[in-house]
């Protein structure tokens, strides 16, 4: 009798499975944040992960990261022993599946490093629409040394709180009036480990005056006084060229250009 394929659906995951996961990862070459995989399946309010499974071994599964309420990315991974026979493409109908239920409007991207062949040719075969490009970047917080290249007359004033569980916003004041913000997104909620900066925005007629780098500078530094090992990432789009010139004089190094393909 041949042996049967099961979807199993996991809303946590455990040590265990956790540890049949790793070698497949490892056998694709995912390079997309490693050290962070674990929290990056174990942090979501969709399911954490996907997987078919044949007989209690696992030939492929799919991570989901819950980027916003309105949108995910998912991450395919499959055995190489059991590639080419369609299982990337039934993880991705059944991420789309559960997914959808919960929400008919989520947007589900499918981010592929630049780099690896198969999974652009994989994303292309599927004619996905190509929706952007992108240059991840990291800085890891005791490796930092930031130029003081800002001078103020009258230093601006941060406050920054508490959103919600993994969300922190940080706000640019100067004499009572708002210059602007951004936010930092932690992977967990204990506000440790790695946490995403997004929504960096400095009000049009106050640009080019060093904010956004004093903003920053000091939020991070901030941040990484409570959390030594911490470690900030970010996401732009690769032809930002005054962004990637802002975070890289904060010190950031680029990981790896990134395709997002719209699902």
């Amino acid at each position: 009798m041949e042996a049967r394929r099961i979807f199993k659906i996991y809303p946590t995951i455990s040590k265990e499975l956790f540890l049949k996961l790793v070698p497949i990862k490892e056998a694709c070459g995912i390079n997309l944040y490693p050290e962070s995989f674990k929290e990056i399946l174990a942090n979501t309010s969709y399911p954490a992960c996907i997987a078919l499974e044949e007989k209690d071994q696992i030939l492929g599964f799919l991570s989901i990261l819950e980027i916003s309420k309105e949108e995910v990315q998912i991450y395919p991974m499959v055995d190489p022993n059991y590639q080419r026979q369609g299982i990337g493409t039934s993880l991705i109908a059944k991420a789309l599946e559960e997914l959808k239920k919960e929400n008919p409007n989520l947007r589900l991207l499918l981010p592929v490093d630049d780099t690896n062949a198969l999974g652009l040719s994989f994303a292309e075969s599927l004619s996905y629409q190509k929706k952007d490009r992108e240059l991840a970047m990291n800085l890891r917080a005791k490796k930092r040394k930031l130029k003081k290249n800002y001078h103020f007359h009258i230093p601006p004033k941060i406050k920054i709180t508490r959103v919600d569980g993994r969300n922190l916003k940080a706000r640019l004041y100067l004499g009572g009036r708002l210059l602007g913000g951004c936010q930092f997104t932690y992977f967990n909620e204990d506000l440790k480990g790695f946490v995403c900066i997004n929504h960096v925005l400095i009000k049009k007629e106050e640009r080019n005056r060093g904010y956004a780098f004093y903003l920053l500078s000091k939020s991070m530094a901030f941040l990484a006084n409570k959390d030594k090992d911490c470690q900030f990432i970010l996401h732009l789009k690769e032809s930002n060229g005054p962004a990637k010139k802002l975070y890289e004089n904060l010190g950031f190094t680029s990981l790896e250009s990134i395709s997002y393909y719209e699902l």
